[in-house]
């Protein structure tokens, strides 16, 4: 009878969640609908044309976040890493979230923060769920106090968190409180005491965390407020600090797999756009032959863009490794939505050169390509049956 109990509840939060993300979804997609359909009316050259495409873009730019925090929510998510600076980090989500609400943030934050090895974009959803969750305790406004600094831990924390060197974050509301009964429950998933809360921004929040080797843990009194802290292991690694990227046109011959329509007729266009010539496939059978016969009669494919999955057929990570028994010098990015996949997370160690998070842009995919096919010595003949690309 308990076990009946449990599966009902999950039914009933799957159904509750479900209508959540309709509700948001249609919400979007009526944003995005609406306004193509003005667009099909004003002139291309009038400001107009301009506010539309704003407005497109920022609404489905929401629908990415949207998918992204259930997918880590759903799937786990695998961090795609690099080393990055928390202090940035904190004070960007923060502000941002903070802003136009009742509630004000108070920063003490370590100067010498450590750089952590992070994916920049979960850990910036780990920030803004906890301020969100901040704001939310606050309904008449109040401070979030938000602290940082290094940590050294002797196993005080074990066996959650091993002994070393950690970057501790706590977030800190003037609230009501935690109820003691509701406390153990706090991080799991659907559960919200909120009547517009979804019960995803905690357990989400917690998943990344431990996905990042670190602990989010939760202290609360009631009439008093609560503290969220994170911890998250130190890297000794210096920070990166890249240039802000540009679309950047090409040429070559590219071969895209990719079971959706849709993507098989705008990725031609877009990759046309910037000045590359594609061929589009619908399956990892069509694909390979595609290659083989470019391999043999001319010219070969430059790169090849591979779907990760496609539904009861061979993936991106199956394809690819035909192909290299063609072409072992094969120039191959994998393209993805699910992000639960190590492929994603780590694209070289599956022979991939490169990776796309979909949904993409022409600014992405242009950067990608190029990062790839710029080694190729401009002097050099196309590539014909049997030769290979040089590649970084």
């Amino acid at each position: 009878m308990e076990e009946r109990v449990r599966e009902a509840q999950k039914l009933e939060s799957l159904g509750t969640l479900a209508a959540g993300i309709a509700h948001d979804f249609n919400n979007l997609l009526t944003a995005v609908t609406v306004n193509i359909s003005l667009l099909r009316d004003t002139p291309p050259n009038m400001p107009q044309a301009s506010v539309l495409l704003k407005a497109v873009e920022e609404a489905t730019g929401r629908a990415t976040a949207l998918t992204k925090q259930l997918l880590t929510f759903a799937k786990g998510g695998a961090p795609v890493r690099a080393v990055a600076s928390i202090r940035e980090l904190i004070l960007d989500s923060a502000t941002f979230v903070a802003r136009g609400s009742r509630a004000r943030c108070e920063f003490a934050l370590a100067e010498s923060l450590a750089p952590v090895n992070a994916d920049v974009g979960q850990l910036s959803q780990v920030i803004s769920n906890l301020v969100i969750n901040a704001i939310q305790a606050m309904p008449q406004g109040g401070t979030i106090r938000i602290g940082a600094k290094n940590v050294d831990l002797a196993g005080e924390l074990a066996p959650a968190l091993p002994a070393g060197r950690y970057v501790r974050i706590t977030v800190a509301d003037e609230g009501t409180g935690i109820a003691p009964e509701n406390l153990p429950r706090i991080f799991d998933p659907f559960f919200t005491t909120k009547p517009t809360g979804s019960g995803l921004g905690l357990s989400t929040s917690y998943s990344i965390v431990a996905r990042h080797g670190g602990l989010l843990s939760v202290e609360s009194a009631q009439g008093v407020g609560t503290t969220f802290t994170v911890h998250l292991p130190a890297s000794e690694g210096e920070v990166a600090r890249p240039e802000k990227p540009r679309p950047v046109s090409g040429a070559g011959r590219i071969l895209a797999m990719d079971d959706d329509d849709m993507i098989r007729e705008v990725l031609p266009r877009a990759l046309a756009h910037l000045g590359y010539a594609c061929d589009a496939c619908a399956n990892g059978e069509e694909t390979v032959a595609r290659y083989r016969q470019a391999l043999a009669a001319g010219p070969a494919y430059d790169a090849v863009i591979l779907d990760l999955t496609i539904p009861g057929r061979q993936g991106g990570a199956e394809v690819l490794r035909q192909l290299r028994a063609l072409d072992p010098h094969v120039v191959a990015i994998v393209a993805s939505g699910y992000a639960d996949d190590d492929v994603l997370a780590q694209p070289e160690k599956h022979g991939f050169r490169g990776r796309l998070h979909k949904p993409f842009n022409m600014l992405s995919l242009s950067v990608e390509l190029s990062r790839l096919l710029r080694a190729r010595p401009h002097a050099a003949a196309p590539r014909q049956g049997g030769g290979h690309l040089a590649s970084d």
